[in-house]
């Protein structure tokens, strides 16, 4: 995977539904993204498949195009629509994880 720039906004999509992102061609899954959500080829994207966890990672220095992306509920492959959910991922100087028997009541 390349190196991303560390300022920008970094999405990841989840697939489900038996997409396989081995299997189809990197045009024709960068086409399929970019239509879902009307983000046009002048808006700059990076877009990396990772064929180990089956997940799309998205790097974008624009806020009004990372939203975009957020809101891929599904993707339309040769004719077939699958499933996806995509979130934006914490900034890499944030600790990350989850943190478990917080009281409800708990304030700061």
């Amino acid at each position: 995977m390349p190196r991303l720039p560390r300022d920008d906004i970094m999405i990841i999509i989840r697939l489900a539904d038996g997409l396989n992102i081995a299997n189809p061609c990197r045009a024709s899954l960068d086409e399929a993204i970019r239509h879902e959500r009307g983000v046009s080829s002048t808006e700059i994207v990076t877009i990396c498949p990772n064929p180990m966890q089956n997940v799309l990672l998205i790097s974008t220095p624009d806020e009004k195009t990372a939203t975009k992306f957020v809101k891929i509920k599904e993707l339309t492959m040769n004719g077939k629509k699958y499933d996806t959910n995509a979130f934006v991922s914490a900034p890499e100087e944030m600790a990350k994880g989850i943190i478990r028997n917080i009281p409800l009541n708990y304030a700061y």
